[in-house]
């Protein structure tokens, strides 16, 4: 699979986003999950996948892909979209069966939302870059990551080298991709207010300032804590 699986922190579901952004999950995070084994749900992806195939449907299931071992070894496995965890779990009982296929539903919901986060905060942040040059003349590559950095603190508390460390994550890759839901949720609220300051309100410690108190008064909670 040529697709890039972008997988949060943390998530104990192996739920992510690929490239195509469609949201998944990975049928060996399913398997933990149900407490079944993974040759057996990949067995029941396959007959799916062959029912499916009858209909002609030109949905998008499952998504063939694999994972390394920890001896490195390339093992298959396969990616589901929500209507792909909706038919395979159909059929999955048990006492737990239920609370694990609610779970997954929320989660779908919640990386959903996210992903909407995302995408909006991606499309803002040209809106603050362009007010970044507005008010810097020439502005400076340290104008735009001081900005980001100073957003990134508000939000986790931690400038964006510090999360990259701490979430063992490669220099090259844009650390708002591999945020929490909930943190790219409020970096999308702080951006066209971030923007709006800049062109405003030209001292830097004054902009923190204010988008703290914003943030706190805002409904999501706080994950950082200000810093000076």
């Amino acid at each position: 699979m040529s697709s890039k699986l972008l997988l949060l922190p943390n998530d104990q579901y192996g739920m992510g986003i690929l490239e195509s952004k469609n949201i998944v999950a990975t049928s060996r995070a399913v398997a933990n999950m149900f407490g079944k084994q993974h040759k057996n749900v990949l067995r029941d992806v396959e007959k799916i996948m062959g029912e499916i195939g009858k209909l002609k449907s030109e949905l998008t299931y499952f998504i063939q892909s694999n994972y390394k071992t920890s001896q490195n070894k390339k093992e298959p496995q396969y990616l589901m979209t929500r209507d792909g965890f909706t038919l395979l779990v159909m059929g999955f009982n048990g006492k737990k069966a239920m609370q694990f296929k609610i779970a997954y539903i929320n989660r779908f919901n919640e990386m959903e939302q996210a992903l909407q986060a995302r995408q909006q905060a991606r499309m803002e942040c040209h809106q603050l870059t362009d007010a970044i040059k507005l008010s810097h003349d020439p502005a400076k590559p340290y104008h735009f990551s001081n900005e980001m950095n100073m957003l990134l603190q508000i939000v986790t508390g931690k400038t964006a080298k510090q999360l990259k460390t701490d979430r063992n994550l490669p220099d090259s890759v844009a650390i708002r991709d591999y945020l929490k839901p909930n943190e790219i949720s409020l970096l999308a609220s702080l951006q066209p207010v971030a923007a709006f300051l800049n062109v405003t309100i030209t001292d830097y410690q004054e902009r923190k300032r204010l988008l703290y108190e914003y943030a706190q008064r805002l409904s999501r909670p706080l994950i950082g804590q200000r810093t000076a």
